[in-house]
């Protein structure tokens, strides 16, 4: 550097080209950067082939023209403000400036004559535009990559699955710099795309309301691949799929990248943007992506599984539960009640042995028949205790016209009409209704209204007997309730309330016009 000084320090400071001065043009052009030799006043005394070609616009012979020819009149007054200081401390100045629509590391050095006075400038300009792309290049990977570990991170702190693919969504649109994205679950029969997540701002229903055929979509290309792959023309790249009522784009880019796990794809992410073609390098980054997406999505699905497994386990455990303590239940009735039939009925044989009374034979016969009825009633109990999950739709009328031909000593209308959720026992727990009126209210007469509203069905059972208490009202549905002579073991309206309760409805009384009672059995209903 030190021999370059010397050499363009024997440069007149006016602009004049002779033999003498080939030796610092040929070692100006030895140089990989551009050079130029500058008078005081930024006229080029001397250059280079590679600032003639870059700096100086291709010009033939830049020699003697103004730098004001070549640069922008910012960059020119920025240049010259620089060679000022450069002139004024003597020292050299290095800086960063535009031209050409390329970045350069500028250096102007001083020149000085015999005087200590600087009489010429020397400028190195190298292009640093690749290196500043790589860099930026490098350093968005960088902040990428770190948003990408951020990411993994924030989509395993969750395990509810539509929060993590909302999440998915959403982080993978930023990190990619896309306009849109949507997630597909893969079906059960292995063909069809499920949209569940949708980030769109114009076509967010569509996509929702639009499955795509693993054959028929560029997401179904990547799932089959079970690899990423971009379509950087998607408008006119084969097998691709347009969503029906939405407008076909140009210069649309699409990503796919499939969520695997344990190498079977559960689904896929779908990025798009307009514009900007995807590189390789976001193509190896949304696979990455979806790696880390997989592993968060298939531990919300198993949490969700194990969480449905619970709580069917529980809901289980209750229903034995309850179970054991009907089953409690019917051993203490059996137990207390037939004991006390059949010491009624050894009392009985006693005195008809020593009175060889009719009377109590009769007697013997009812109380045998009482204990028969109430085996069943425990059948019947017991059936009531079990699971009612298989309902299905019972038309009531009809139930009700079936079981009011096993009473007709009793004068009963039945009006309305409507279909219920139920099952088998439906029957009994109706009987158990219009049982307990024949024996219990006095009346001959039954009214039965079917009414429906909303989501249940309303079942009327009106009869215009003797009533029944206000204190009694509250007691009457209780387990092991008897009230009166004709009382039995109080499981009767028990086993409706429970048959009730396991249909989703409810039952409850009323006191009828102008006497007697209305037993309400309210069940759900088809809409």
């Amino acid at each position: 550097m030190d021999k370059l000084i010397k050499e363009i320090d024997s440069l007149p400071n006016k602009i004049m080209i002779n033999d003498n001065n080939w030796t610092v043009y040929s070692i100006l052009n030895t140089l990989p950067d551009s050079a130029l030799i500058l008078n005081t006043r930024g006229f080029i005394l001397a250059f280079n082939e590679v600032a003639r070609q870059i700096l100086c616009n291709n010009d033939k012979n830049p020699t003697g023209k103004n730098l004001l020819n070549y640069f922008s009149r910012d960059s020119y007054n920025f240049l010259k403000s620089n060679a000022k200081e450069v002139i004024r401390t003597k020292k050299p100045i290095s800086f960063k400036d535009n031209q050409n629509n390329r970045i350069f590391n500028f250096t102007i050095y001083p020149v000085l004559n015999k005087d200590k006075i600087v009489s010429q400038l020397t400028v190195f300009g190298r292009d640093v535009s690749e290196n500043i792309r790589l860099e930026e290049s490098e350093y968005q990977k960088t902040v990428q990559l770190e948003r990408l570990l951020q990411t993994s991170r924030y989509l395993s702190s969750s395990l509810d699955v539509i929060e993590v693919l909302t999440r998915i969504s959403t982080e993978a649109k930023e990190i990619l710099n896309s306009y849109g994205t949507t997630i597909y679950l893969l079906d059960e029969d292995g063909r069809t795309l499920n949209p569940k997540v949708v980030i769109d701002p114009i076509y967010e229903e569509e996509i929702l309301d639009t499955p795509l055929d693993i054959d028929n979509s560029y997401t179904g290309k990547a799932v089959k691949a079970k690899k990423a792959i971009m379509f950087n023309s998607a408008s006119s790249s084969e097998g691709g799929f347009q969503v029906p009522e939405t407008s076909e784009v140009e210069d649309e880019r699409v990503i796919v990248a499939p969520f695997i796990v344990n190498d079977e794809v559960i689904g896929a992410l779908c990025l798009n943007r307009i514009g900007p073609i995807y590189t390789e390098e976001e193509l190896a980054l949304a696979d990455t992506f979806a790696a880390y997406a997989s592993i968060a999505l298939k531990n919300a699905q198993v949490h969700l599984e194990l969480k449905h497994e619970v709580e069917i386990r529980k809901n289980t455990e209750i229903e034995l539960q309850n179970h054991r303590e009907q089953l409690k239940l019917i051993n203490r009735i059996l137990r207390h009640d037939l004991m006390n039939n059949l010491a009624t009925i050894k009392s009985a044989i006693h005195l008809i042995k020593a009175n060889s009374s009719v009377e109590m034979l009769d007697e013997c016969d009812n109380i045998i028949n009482r204990s028969a009825n109430l085996i069943h009633r425990m059948r019947e109990l017991e059936t009531f205790t079990s699971k009612h999950m298989n309902l299905r739709l019972f038309d009531i009328r009809k139930v009700l016209t079936e079981i009011c031909q096993n009473y007709k000593q009793m004068n009963i209308s039945i009006s309305g009409k409507g279909s219920v959720l139920a099952d088998e026992s439906l029957s009994s727990a109706i009987e158990n209704i219009i049982r307990n009126a024949e024996i219990h209210s006095g009346t001959n007469s039954l009214d039965i209204e079917i009414k429906n509203h909303k989501n249940f069905c309303d079942i009327y059972f009106i009869d215009y007997g003797i009533g029944i208490s206000d204190e009694n009202k509250e007691k009457i549905f209780e387990e092991g309730f008897k009230s009166g002579k004709s009382g039995n073991s109080g499981l009767g309206l028990y086993i409706v309330k429970k048959a009730a309760e396991n249909y989703g409805g409810s039952v409850f009384i009323l006191d009828s016009e102008p006497s007697g009672t209305t037993i309400i059995l309210s069940l759900k209903k088809i809409r």
